[in-house]
């Protein structure tokens, strides 16, 4: 009887862990009520797969779900005058033009995730490159919107938004880390 190595063994397991995890991945959502995750498309919450080479460019649940609710912001920054209200209003704006990719996002998601508790990697593969190219859009939209916040709070305001997003992200990457060692007992 032919004895397997177990380096080949462990090498594809490591690979299913860079593709699988983050998919996985569950993210909390910042414990404030609304939407407080990292998710903001693109630079925000990185607990994904984006920006590294030969790999899936996949988001997070907290990506998915976009910027902070009016409410969430509300607690990560101080409004003044009549910043809450536009900051409302500008938010209502995006997500309703952006709702139905995220709706699709998270059906296309959880097939995914279904394909590969079924082993079927042809089909999670498939679904994950249309995850992937749903994204990049998105993750564009979910920018530009990041972007026009610098019309609606001042600088102070951006700094403490932009220094509650790095510790999201932070969070977040650790989270990713520390479930893969879960999962695959070792360093991710």
């Amino acid at each position: 009887m032919r004895r397997l190595h177990p380096l080949p063994l462990l090498a594809s397991f490591a690979l299913l862990a860079l593709v699988v995890a983050p998919v996985n991945a569950q993210y909390p959502s910042g414990g404030m009520g609304g939407r407080m995750g990292g998710g903001m498309g693109g630079g925000m919450g990185r607990g994904g797969m984006m920006g590294r080479p030969g790999r899936m460019n996949l988001p997070t649940p907290d990506e998915i779900e976009g910027p902070p609710t009016p409410a969430a912001m509300d607690q990560v920054v101080t409004f003044h005058d009549n910043q809450a209200d536009e900051y409302a209003q500008a938010y209502t704006a995006h997500m309703d033009s952006t709702q139905q990719v995220r709706d699709s996002l998270r059906s296309t998601m959880r097939a995914m995730r279904g394909s590969f508790q079924r082993h079927d990697r042809g089909a999670a593969h498939a679904q994950a490159e249309a995850v992937q190219h749903s994204w990049k859009e998105l993750s564009k939209q979910d920018k530009e919107f990041e972007k026009a916040l610098k019309n609606i709070l001042d600088k102070d305001q951006l700094k403490q938004y932009k220094q509650w997003r790095d510790d999201q992200q932070k969070a977040a990457e650790q989270e990713r880390r520390d479930r893969m060692r879960q999962q695959f007992g070792g360093r991710s």
